[in-house]
């Protein structure tokens, strides 16, 4: 019987092709171009505190937070108010966010009303469904 010769340990694998490779792949790591705002509009930049649940800047931004928003036409009515310059930021952290939604089930608190009075629904913020009769589901 013929001696088995055991495989290496590690087989380089062969260079990648398609997808993921190329020049862009090997471009170095740096901060994301931005586009540059229509000629004669410079964008300026406004402190806000956010009054619900949103998302900017790729982030989570809960009621209370105050953060900068880097153009005032992203400025949002729905869940952001503009407060003065000084007001110092703050960002409420996950581990915090936790801490109050448990203390507030422990102390049976319902989740706060928006300014409506109706519980927030982002997907409900145009108003109510109507009924679609092609639908099984009624909505």
């Amino acid at each position: 019987m013929a001696a088995h010769t055991p495989a290496p340990a590690h087989t380089p694998r062969p260079p990648m092709r398609g997808a993921g490779a190329g020049p862009r792949a090997q471009a170095a790591p740096g901060p994301t171009p931005t586009a540059a705002p229509p000629a004669g509009r410079v964008p300026r930049p406004v402190k806000v505190r956010a009054t619900r649940l949103g998302y900017y800047g790729e982030r989570r931004r809960r009621p209370g937070d105050v953060f900068l928003v880097t153009d005032e036409a992203h400025v949002s009515t729905r869940w952001m108010v503009r407060v003065p310059a000084a007001t110092p930021e703050s960002v409420t952290t996950v581990p915090e966010a936790l801490r109050r939604e448990h203390a507030a089930l422990v102390a049976g608190v319902t989740p706060p009303l928006d300014p409506t009075g109706d519980l927030h629904d982002p997907v409900a913020e145009d108003g109510p469904a109507t009924p679609d009769p092609s639908n099984p589901l009624g909505v």
